[in-house]
Parts: C-alpha cells; structure tokens; sequence
C-alpha cells in the first residue's frame, strides 16, 4: 500500500510550484495587513502618566511634606491624573467614620462586622477627592469588587465622573449576577479602562472593548524600592515601545535619602525619554478598531495549508491529485468551521503555522543550493515571511491591547524541534513511499536495545528540553544576574534587544549546520529554535511589528556572526586533530606519567 502521497526534495520540483505560489500570495496578503497596522501603532503616540496616591500618602507621611506640596511638584513633569483607591472598612473605623461619604458610612453601619470583612472596600474618602481636584488632577478612582454587601458601580463612584478607570482585584465589581449593571455604568461614563499587564480579572472581557480599553503597566512598591533609577525608567520606557502600553501607573520613591527629589527625577527622566522616542504626554487614546475581513483570512488559511503540504512532502511522496484534492477539502472545512468559530480558527491557523513551517524554512534552505551565506539568509527570509503570516492571521486589534491572545506559546517551542529531530533521524529513508517503510522503521525502533549511556544522554536531554520550556512564556525559571546584565547592555545599545535564545543558540546553530554540511538530528532540532523563536515573536501582537522585525534581524545578524566564529573555531580543531591525530594523543600520555 503506498502512502496517499510523489514528491521531490527540492525547492524546484515541479510538483511543489503551485504550492509555492499559494503560500506567496498568501505572504502577500499578509503583509498589506502589516503595512496597515503598521500605520495604526504610529499614530498612537500618547502616553499617559497616573500617580497612585497611597504612595503619595506614605511619602508626604515619611517626609514629613504637605500632600499639597507633593502634589504641585507633580504637574510640571508630565502627571495629569491621580490614582485614587478606596478605604476599606478598617481604614474607616480607624478614621472614626469621619473620612467617607456618610451614606457609604451608614450602610456599613448596617452590616454585621466579622473579621474577614475589615478588609472589604467602604468607598472613596470625600477629603482626598477634595485635596486631589483642587489642586486640578482628575482623579483615577481604583474600584475593588464587594464581597460582603452588594453596591453597583454608580453608587462606589458617587459624584465622581472619571475619564479613566481602573479595577483592582482578581475580578470585576458586580461579578457575576451584577455584571451588566457595571458595563452600563462604563458606557454611560464614556470612561476608558484600563488593562493592567499581567493581571486577570473575572468579568473584564465582559466590559472591556476596543473602543474603551488601553494598557496599563504598573510596577510594584516593593519593586520600586529595590531597583535603581535607571532601570524603573527603562522598564517603563520597554513597556510603552515594545507592548503597546499606553497608561504608566507610577508610584513614588517613599524611603531613603530624599524620596520626592528622587521621585521627581525619574519622571523628568521618564518624560524626557519619552519624547526622545517619539511619544507625547496626554491622554491615551484606545486604538481604533482594525480586523481583516473573511475573504482575506481565508487566503491566509489556504496559505498555511499549502505551506503543512510542503513540510509533509519532506517525508513521503504524494501524487499530485492527491495533494490539492486534500488541500482543497481541508480548506473549505477550515472556512465552513471558522463561520461557527471565528475566533478559534485564527488562533488555531495561527498554531498550527506557528508548529510547523518553522522546520519548513529550515529543511528548504538546507536543500537549496549555494553558498552557506546564501542559504542563511535564504531560511532567514522564509522565516521571516512565515512571520508576517502570524501577523496576518491574528489582525484584531484584541490581540494588539490583549482582550485576545495567540495561545499554545509551549507547544510550538517544542513541535518544530522535535520534528526536525525526527527528520534527522529519519533522512537516510526519506521520503516514504509506502506505509511498509514506515511500520518497518517504527518496528526497528521499537526493538532496539538502548546502552545505559543512551539512557543517560536523553535524560540530560529532557532536563534541557525541560528548562528550555520553562524559560518560554513571561513566567518560568528566573533569569540570571549575568543575563539581566546581558540584556540591559544590549537595550542600551540598540534600538531593541534581540531574544538571547536566538542570537546565542538557535542561529549560530544554524549558520553551523549549514556551512559545516552536518545533518545530525540534534543539530537540526538546535537550529530551527532561531525561526520558531523568531515566529513566536511576530505572534505577540502586542508588540509593534517594527520592533519585532527590528528585534529578529538583530537576532540573524548576530546568530550568523556567532556561527561564522564556531565554524571556525571548529575547522581549527578538525584541521588540528587531523595533523596531529597521533602525537596529541602520546602528549597526553606523556602527561599521566
């Protein structure tokens, strides 16, 4: 029985060119789609400065400074807008009731105190809001949810009529019964929200939109009184050109020497770079509403199928009739399936080009002919046009503020790599042309007697492939001094820093396989992480596309300088053993005696 699969191995097989062609144009398409965002993500240029004022209160008490002094050292240097959060009903019966509205008084008043409930929200205290808007900040109010006793959002916010809000703790006021209460009260507003990075809240995709949503980045209070000057402003600075981040939640120096100078310093220097790099202080605009239409997506789904097509046809032979008659069901499926499931079917297109055509890129430049130079820059390209089908395939704008996200980070760290594995184990055999080869060869594997040495190499192995898991993703094993030195002094010195697991492994490897002519299965799995990491990072959306396209070409230009020196370093020592394939081993004797 033959595999329902005849094809070559090279790019120019005649069999391969309408392929081909489908995945260019699809490229194509993709890339007026970036071109567009591209303009979207200029012209948002506003960024946002929000001071919490709990900080403010602990500073002004440490200092021994008026609340009214801090507050007028704030405006010249960019902030507009004051965070205000609610008192909880500790902090109410610590100030005798006399700080809050009495009717938010008077309710609690009502309700049977138990311990657990000291730490409820009671409501905004009427003289911070009357010290904040005299001294003509609009005020940020940070809005808890209830836990003890149901209030709707309008009663919480009372007179105020903020422009900006911000909802603290892991789920959203009036969540769940109360739910649409809170979005009618936001829409009547015609209050922006702000989305805090790396926080979830039960309820916000609910009430967040794309016409009232923008991102905020916060850093902690304990953070902020371990790291240095410089690096709160450049992580500051990172989030706003690289994530979209438009609203900087800032807190204040409030120990130490001199906290307000210190304070004031960073946002003169926080302001200046800013500027510097193209931003204007103001009020942050959400991002206007942008998607690609069905006609389009569905060029992009045709695009990946095609490019699955020419990743399979590296391992067995396929007649012609058999590849488009597939290539056509499975389209018209994937279109009829996403009328249902829109968004899933661009998150799981997404994936599934995410997994396999970085090994395309690879197994194609490995077989074109040319110099080592040539084909680098030939997997280079495919992976960065492979690239702008990610970018095409998630055009919403809930992906560029993170209402939506591209999901499967891990496995598509892990897919490609242990394709290209197989590939290398399989080459010799390649590519099948019955199932019998294919049974055959399981079979063989399946009754090989591994040495303990096996065994121990592939369980190293596993702890690698296990760190190197761990490592995808914003949270996993920390990161080293020496590392976090490593990519501060790469930031200060380019525009944007390339990823350390591209320009450091991935494509030296890369370089390595291809001048040195080696086709061992490690070192196909080591070299496609340089193109899956470089897919990867066009599939946070978040991120401006210049800035990853800026950020990936840095990673090949450095991968391929770091290559060119291994190779070297590597035909230094063959040509060494070679000359001196006897002596260095009498030397060595020589040693032990």
């Amino acid at each position: 029985m033959r595999l329902t699969c005849d094809m070559g191995n090279g790019v120019e097989d005649m069999k391969q060119q309408g392929l081909w062609i489908i995945v260019v144009v699809a490229i194509i398409v993709a890339a007026g789609l970036t071109t567009h965002r591209i303009r979207i993500e200029q012209e948002n240029t506003r960024v946002e400065l929000v001071m919490d004022y709990s900080g403010l209160k602990e500073l002004s008490y440490q200092s021994d400074l008026p609340m009214t002094y801090i507050l007028s050292q704030l405006q010249p240097v960019g902030v507009t807008q004051i965070a205000l959060s609610e008192w909880t009903f500790a902090d109410q019966l610590v100030a005798n009731n006399s700080f809050l509205d009495p009717s938010a008084t008077k309710l609690w008043n009502e309700v049977h105190v138990r311990g657990q409930h000291l730490t409820e929200p009671v409501g905004f205290a009427i003289d911070e809001i009357a010290i904040i808007e005299s001294m003509g900040f609009s005020i940020v109010p940070r809005v808890n949810n209830r836990k003890a006793i149901h209030q709707d959002l309008q009663v919480v916010l009372g007179d105020l009529h903020p422009n900006l809000l911000i909802f603290a703790g892991n789920q959203m006021i009036g969540y769940p019964e109360n739910i649409q209460t809170t979005d009618t009260v936001v829409q009547g507003l015609s209050a922006r929200i702000g989305l805090v990075e790396f926080s979830s809240q039960l309820g916000l995709a609910q009430i967040a939109s794309v016409e009232n949503s923008v991102r905020v980045h916060a850093i902690s209070a304990g953070e902020m009184e371990l790291l240095p000057t410089n690096r709160i402003v450049s992580r500051y600075l990172r989030a706003v050109r690289e994530r979209n981040i438009r609203v900087l939640y800032l807190r204040p120096f409030v120990t130490g020497p001199q906290p307000l100078a210190r304070t004031l310093e960073m946002l003169s220097s926080l302001e200046t770079e800013l500027v510097t790099s193209g931003f204007t202080l103001g009020q942050a605009m959400p991002y206007p509403r942008w998607t690609a239409s069905k006609g389009v997506l569905a060029i992009l789904y045709l695009g990946v199928w095609a490019g699955v097509w020419l990743l399979l046809l590296y391992f067995m032979e396929c007649p012609k009739r058999i590849v488009y008659g597939t290539l056509l069901v499975v389209w018209v499926v994937t279109i009829a399936i996403a009328q249902m499931y829109p968004a899933r079917i661009q998150q799981g297109m997404a994936l599934l080009g995410a997994c396999l055509l970085p090994g395309l890129a690879v197994l194609v430049g490995k077989d074109i002919h040319g110099r080592s130079l040539s084909q680098y820059s030939f997997v280079s390209g495919v992976t960065l046009a492979i690239s702008l089908l990610m970018v095409g395939l998630l055009s919403q704008t809930e992906y560029m503020i993170k209402l939506l996200e591209f999901r499967g980070v891990k496995l598509m760290h892990i897919v490609p790599v242990m394709i290209l594995f197989l590939y290398g184990l399989l080459a010799p055999t390649l590519p099948f042309t019955r199932t019998k080869q294919l049974t055959s060869q399981i079979g063989k594997w399946w009754g090989y007697r591994l040495p303990i040495k096996y065994l121990l190499a592939g369980t190293v192995l596993a702890g690698v492939g296990y760190i190197y898991l761990q490592r995808t993703g914003s949270f996993g094993f920390p990161v080293s001094q020496g590392e976090i030195a490593l990519r501060e002094g790469l930031e200060r010195l380019l525009i944007v820093r390339p990823r350390t697991k591209e320009f450091l492994l991935g494509y030296p490897i890369l370089y390595f396989l291809l001048r040195a002519k080696i086709q061992h299965p490690l070192l196909l799995a080591i070299a496609v992480i340089g193109p899956l990491s470089t897919v990867n990072t066009f599939t946070h959306i978040h991120t401006p596309v210049i800035y990853s396209l800026l950020r990936s070409v840095y990673s090949m230009v450095f991968g391929y300088l770091l290559g060119w020196l291994l190779y070297k370093v590597y035909s230094w020592w063959r040509g060494w053993r070679n000359d001196d394939s006897n002596i260095w081993v009498l030397r060595i004797r020589q040693l032990g005696r």
